[in-house]
């Protein structure tokens, strides 16, 4: 819940009170990846041929960046992104509504995937074995968005969560958990984790500008617009001729060359 200090008043905000709809859809596809998981045969086909192994995403299977950050097998790593979807993830869903967040949640996971493809990659070139492990991406970066949504959204509130009494500040909650993820990629040595963590945070943070929400199709658009096209000349200035005639209703174009349109 959440206090507010003007006129001594408290205004609650309860994290957790509903299941929304777009929090359900991402748990949906996280909880039915484990279930398969456990189907036998089906648990060794998304083992062999679904998991993220860097020398085989970026290569010939390439389908491994779309189906790896969809696949949690830890039963714990479920429940995790379970209360973190139930609570603070509702929390930020209602602001940037259903759809978006869906939006949001496939762009993270991709965009992860593929850096950990590429960490893994460079990392074969110092240690060949890197590249040919499969990397359980876990559903990890949703941590990242939804506390970094929640730090953006939400920072300045005071915040009781979980029966504790201490009072805190949004901000300083949600940091205080992504620096713990981050140190524990560190501690563990899991630097492909890591590079794909700092990379979620970072979009995270450009789909947070604009007020609180971008939509993913429109920081596309705007990154594209930024980016050189080589079938796109830079356009040019050209003179044309401009005004009246030479006077007395004539038509002939005025010849004075300081009257012209910059176009």
């Amino acid at each position: 819940m959440s206090k507010s200090n003007s006129s001594q008043r408290f205004v609650s905000v309860r994290l957790g009170s509903k299941i929304l709809p777009g929090c359900a859809t991402v748990f949906a596809v996280f909880a039915t990846t484990f279930l398969l998981s456990l189907l036998p045969g089906v648990g060794d086909f998304i083992e062999s041929k679904c998991l993220l192994v860097p020398e085989l995403a970026i290569g010939r299977q390439p389908w491994r960046l779309l189906t790896a950050p969809l696949i949690v097998l830890s039963p714990f790593a479920l429940i995790f992104i379970g209360i973190l979807l139930w609570s603070i993830g509702a929390a930020i869903e209602q602001r940037i509504k259903a759809r978006r967040f869906v939006a949001w949640s496939a762009a993270v996971l991709l965009t992860a995937s593929l850096m950990v493809a590429l960490l893994g990659r460079l990392h074969a070139l110092t240690k060949s074995a890197a590249g040919q492990l499969p990397i359980p991406i876990e559903g990890a970066p949703i941590f990242g968005m939804v506390l970094l949504g929640f730090a953006q959204l939400y920072g300045g509130l005071q915040v009781r969560m979980w029966g504790v009494d201490q009072l805190t500040s949004g901000r300083t909650l949600a940091g205080f958990f992504i620096a713990i993820g981050l140190c524990a990629d560190v501690l563990r040595g899991q630097w492909e984790l890591l590079g794909a963590n700092l990379v979620t945070l970072a979009l995270t943070f450009v789909l947070l500008t604009d007020h609180g929400g971008q939509s993913v199709w429109s920081v596309w658009k705007t990154l594209r617009s930024k980016l050189p096209s080589k079938g796109r000349r830079p356009r040019k200035f050209e003179v044309l001729n401009g005004g009246g005639g030479g006077g007395g209703g004539s038509s002939r174009p005025n010849d004075d060359s300081a009257r012209k349109w910059l176009n």
